[in-house]
Protein backbone atom coordinates (compact mmCIF):
# COMPACT_ATOMS: atom_id res chain seq x y z
CA UNK A 1 0.00 0.00 0.00
CA UNK A 2 1.49 3.77 -0.67
CA UNK A 3 2.33 5.95 2.03
CA UNK A 4 0.55 9.46 2.04
CA UNK A 5 2.38 12.58 3.67
CA UNK A 6 0.34 14.95 5.94
CA UNK A 7 0.51 18.33 4.51
CA UNK A 8 -1.85 21.54 4.13
CA UNK A 9 -2.66 23.66 1.17
CA UNK A 10 -3.96 27.29 0.77
CA UNK A 11 -7.62 27.87 0.86
CA UNK A 12 -10.03 30.71 1.31
CA UNK A 13 -11.78 30.25 4.65
CA UNK A 14 -15.13 31.64 6.14
CA UNK A 15 -17.39 30.61 8.82
CA UNK A 16 -19.79 27.81 8.55
CA UNK A 17 -23.53 27.45 8.66
CA UNK A 18 -22.38 25.60 13.17
CA UNK A 19 -19.94 27.31 15.57
CA UNK A 20 -17.28 24.59 14.70
CA UNK A 21 -17.24 24.25 11.09
CA UNK A 22 -15.66 26.46 8.12
CA UNK A 23 -16.80 26.98 4.59
CA UNK A 24 -13.63 27.12 2.34
CA UNK A 25 -12.45 27.37 -1.60
CA UNK A 26 -9.37 25.11 -2.70
CA UNK A 27 -7.89 26.63 -5.84
CA UNK A 28 -7.76 23.30 -8.38
CA UNK A 29 -5.38 23.08 -10.59
CA UNK A 30 -7.38 23.19 -13.70
CA UNK A 31 -8.54 26.48 -12.83
CA UNK A 32 -11.32 25.91 -11.50
CA UNK A 33 -12.10 25.95 -7.42
CA UNK A 34 -13.39 23.39 -4.79
CA UNK A 35 -15.54 24.30 -1.80
CA UNK A 36 -16.86 23.05 1.16
CA UNK A 37 -16.96 22.58 5.14
CA UNK A 38 -14.86 21.00 7.26
CA UNK A 39 -14.34 21.05 11.11
CA UNK A 40 -12.29 24.21 12.31
CA UNK A 41 -9.52 21.93 14.01
CA UNK A 42 -8.33 21.43 10.31
CA UNK A 43 -7.43 25.47 9.82
CA UNK A 44 -4.38 27.35 10.22
CA UNK A 45 -4.62 30.99 9.67
CA UNK A 46 -1.76 32.66 7.30
CA UNK A 47 0.05 32.73 10.45
CA UNK A 48 0.30 29.10 10.26
CA UNK A 49 -1.78 29.07 13.91
CA UNK A 50 -5.09 26.44 14.50
CA UNK A 51 -8.30 28.91 14.17
CA UNK A 52 -9.57 31.08 16.78
CA UNK A 53 -13.63 30.59 17.50
CA UNK A 54 -13.65 33.82 16.27
CA UNK A 55 -11.81 33.64 13.18
CA UNK A 56 -12.77 34.83 10.78
CA UNK A 57 -14.82 37.23 12.21
CA UNK A 58 -18.71 37.46 10.64
CA UNK A 59 -19.12 37.58 6.90
CA UNK A 60 -15.21 37.98 6.36
CA UNK A 61 -13.22 35.48 4.37
CA UNK A 62 -9.70 35.49 5.32
CA UNK A 63 -6.27 33.37 3.57
CA UNK A 64 -5.24 30.35 5.42
CA UNK A 65 -4.44 26.78 4.73
CA UNK A 66 -6.50 23.34 4.84
CA UNK A 67 -4.79 20.09 6.27
CA UNK A 68 -5.10 17.13 3.17
CA UNK A 69 -3.61 14.10 2.70
CA UNK A 70 -1.18 14.12 -0.68
CA UNK A 71 -2.01 11.15 -2.08
CA UNK A 72 0.00 11.22 -5.79
CA UNK A 73 2.37 13.66 -7.59
CA UNK A 74 2.60 14.01 -10.92
CA UNK A 75 3.87 16.64 -13.68
CA UNK A 76 3.31 19.50 -11.49
CA UNK A 77 0.37 18.65 -9.83
CA UNK A 78 -1.16 16.37 -6.56
CA UNK A 79 -3.76 14.34 -6.18
CA UNK A 80 -4.86 15.47 -2.58
CA UNK A 81 -7.52 14.36 -0.16
CA UNK A 82 -9.05 17.06 2.08
CA UNK A 83 -11.33 16.82 5.01
CA UNK A 84 -15.01 17.21 3.57
CA UNK A 85 -13.91 13.71 1.58
CA UNK A 86 -13.20 15.41 -1.68
CA UNK A 87 -10.08 14.26 -3.50
CA UNK A 88 -8.48 17.25 -5.78
CA UNK A 89 -6.07 17.96 -8.14
CA UNK A 90 -4.04 21.39 -6.93
CA UNK A 91 -0.84 22.75 -7.98
CA UNK A 92 2.06 20.79 -6.50
CA UNK A 93 3.55 23.60 -5.45
CA UNK A 94 0.96 25.36 -3.56
CA UNK A 95 1.51 22.28 -1.02
CA UNK A 96 3.37 23.44 2.39
CA UNK A 97 3.81 21.33 5.51
CA UNK A 98 1.11 21.62 8.11
CA UNK A 99 2.12 24.05 10.65
CA UNK A 100 1.06 22.41 13.33
CA UNK A 101 -0.57 19.23 14.21
CA UNK A 102 -4.32 18.35 14.11
CA UNK A 103 -5.71 18.02 17.03
CA UNK A 104 -9.31 16.96 17.87
CA UNK A 105 -10.80 17.87 20.82
CA UNK A 106 -13.61 15.26 21.20
CA UNK A 107 -14.79 15.66 25.33
CA UNK A 108 -15.06 11.80 26.60
CA UNK A 109 -17.73 11.00 29.29
CA UNK A 110 -20.49 10.82 30.64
Amino acid sequence: MRQTQLIAIPCKISQGVVSDERAFEVALSGGTSHSGVAPVYYFWNQDGEPLKADEPPGDQEIRGKIAARLLERQNGTALVSIPDGAVVQVQAGSITSRPTEVTIDVPVGS
